[in-house]
């Protein structure tokens, strides 16, 4: 039996590596956007921090 090699990763483009710190740095503001409003009492927890869609329908 031979043994596999691991195959070589892919090299990411500087697109691919700013856009994944981006939407790391987005997930950050929407998480602290929630909670902002339910410290305001703007919301209630359930919907500030991501609860039932009570945006839609």
């Amino acid at each position: 039996m031979s043994a596999k090699q691991p195959r070589a990763r892919r090299q990411r483009s500087l697109r691919e590596s700013l856009g994944s710190i981006v939407l790391g740095f987005e997930l950050i503001v929407v998480f602290l956007g929630a909670l902002v409003l339910f410290g305001l009492n703007a919301l209630p927890a359930w919907a500030a921090l991501g609860g039932e869609r009570w945006w839609c329908c």
